[in-house]
Order: C-alpha cells, then structure tokens, then sequence
C-alpha cells in the first residue's frame, strides 16, 4: 500500500509537471506568434521605408541660397513700381535745388526721405540699386537698350540717356536698367533706325553727354 501511495504521489507529481510544461509550452508559442507578428510588422516597415523617397537633405549653401532669395518674387513686382518713384523723386530734387519754390523743396524732402527709408530697409534684404551713369560703355549685364542714336563723335554704346535704374537681390539682377546708347553711321542697325525714324535717329548733340541736372536744367530754361 505504501508503494502505491509512493506511485500515486509521483503520478500526480508527473502529472501536474506535465501541465506545467503545456502551459510554458503554450506560453512560449503565444510569445513565438507574437514575435512573428512583430517581425512581420517590422519587415513591413521596412519595406515601406526603402520604398519610400529619401528625405531630402538640403545643403547648407542651398538652404542659404534659398532663404536670400525668398522674398526675389515679390521684389520683381514691387521695383517696377519703385522705380517709376526713384525717377520721379530724382527730378524733383533736382528741380527743387534750381528753384526757390518753397512747396517744391519740402516736396523733394519728404521724397528724398522715403526713398532713404525705403533703401535702408531693401538693404537688410540684400536689394540695392544699380545705376548707370551717362557716358559709360553700356553693360549688358544689367542694363537694356531703350534707343540708339547715330553719333559719330562717340564710341558706339555709350550710354547718352537713363530711363531707370537696375536692382539687384543679392548677386543676382531682378531688374535690368533702361539706358539710350550710340551706335556709327556705319553700323548695319543705323540704316534701319534712319528708315524708322529719320533726323530722329540722330543724336542731338553730337560728341556731348547731358546729365540728368543738366537736360533739366535746359527744360526749365526752355519753359521760362
């Protein structure tokens, strides 16, 4: 009897190891499909991820080339208008300095002091004026030829009149000046500028270069 007690006991003890090592066994499989649900998901994103594009990375030079010219858009727009302003405020300070018109000179102040305004804030930006000067060889680089006029006097391309100044973003040209320039009597272009526009295409004063203060100063002259 005490044998069989002996057995039983061991059985029983047998017994409960066995479900003991079911249940592991069991818990071991619900870890192993857990792992493979894992490892499926994360071989999922992998995939996903070598399919998907790369960020972009930005180089440094490229990030600043970027951030100087993001306002360029807005200041193409902006100096068509501002230049109609500079040119208006020119004169007028010019005028204003020939003439003892008291209105006249407190206009040209206030321009002149919203011009300055307006340039020191366009500094901070990278825009700055570039402005032909009469009698200069014209430069293609950031000027445009408005007219040409036949003088033989002068080397041909020189600069005989400024309608309006370039601006430049930064290194960049984002408005080209309006220049007038000579050309010979022997270039190939003056034939067609004489069939266009006959004494017209010739320049007015031959071998002479008229500033700005001094044409003006000749229209007031003409108007007294």
């Amino acid at each position: 009897f005490e044998q069989e007690n002996k057995l039983n006991k061991k059985n029983r003890k047998n017994s409960k190891l066995v479900e003991k090592v079911i249940k592991e066994k069991e818990k071991i499989l619900q870890e192993v499909e857990k792992s493979k649900i894992l490892i499926s998901d994360l071989e999922q994103k992998l995939e996903l991820e070598k399919q998907a594009p790369k960020a972009l990375v930005i180089p440094n030079e490229l990030k600043k080339e970027v951030e100087q010219y993001a306002m360029q858009k807005f200041f193409e727009e902006f100096v068509t208008y501002y230049n109609f302003y500079k040119v208006t405020t020119e004169r007028i300070c010019i005028e204003s300095e020939m003439s003892d018109d008291a209105k006249l000179k407190s206009l040209a102040k206030g321009y002149r002091m919203i011009s300055w305004q307006f340039d020191e804030l366009f500094k901070k930006y990278g825009l700055f004026e570039l402005k032909p000067i009469e009698g200069d060889v014209f430069d293609p680089t950031f000027q445009k030829v408005n007219d040409q006029f036949i003088d033989d006097q002068l080397p041909t391309n020189t600069i005989i009149n400024v309608h309006s100044p370039a601006f430049k973003l930064h290194d960049r040209v984002i408005q080209v000046a309006l220049v007038d320039t000579t050309l010979k009597s022997d270039d190939p272009q003056a034939k067609k500028i004489i069939e266009k526009c006959g004494d017209k295409a010739y320049h007015s004063t031959p071998g002479k270069i008229h500033t700005l203060e001094e044409k003006i100063k000749n229209n007031l002259s003409n108007k007294d």
